[in-house]
């Protein structure tokens, strides 16, 4: 635990995290770089990281899953994923749609996690045609 308060830790812990969370880590802006090492670097962070992790998923998976909720919306609903996302694969997008009544998918070709920081310009054409047809 000390090991990533440390500089060298806390660029490896910033490292860790951008494999992970994005399609291609080096397209990370410099500013999401800078906070992930501040974040790292701060006392807390690791126990408020594993809190909200224990308040979302214990050892048998996630504690409240959203899908079926997912049905009781009437309104036009957007589902924007990265194709690579490592934490949440497509197939869970795919079985979103299947629960929304007025669903529409797009799929981020080339992107990770993150879509809004990985791919912005693509997500907000994205969003931009949704809000066209739905209006």
């Amino acid at each position: 635990i000390l090991w990533g308060h440390t500089p060298l830790g806390a660029l490896q812990r910033a490292y860790f995290r951008a494999l992970l969370l994005f399609e291609k880590p080096q397209r990370a802006p410099s500013e999401w770089w800078a906070e992930q090492y501040r974040l790292a670097r701060s006392h807390s962070f690791l126990s408020t990281t594993t809190k909200t992790l224990q308040c979302h998923v214990d050892p048998v998976g996630q504690r409240h899953v959203l899908l079926d909720d997912l049905a009781k919306l009437k309104m036009p609903v957007l589902v924007a994923w990265g194709r690579g996302d490592r934490i949440l694969p497509v197939a869970h997008a795919k079985k979103a749609m299947q629960r929304l009544e007025k669903g529409r998918l797009k799929i981020l070709e080339d992107c990770g996690h993150l879509p809004h920081i990985e791919r912005p310009v693509q997500l907000a054409a994205a969003m931009h045609d949704f809000l066209k047809q739905v209006n």
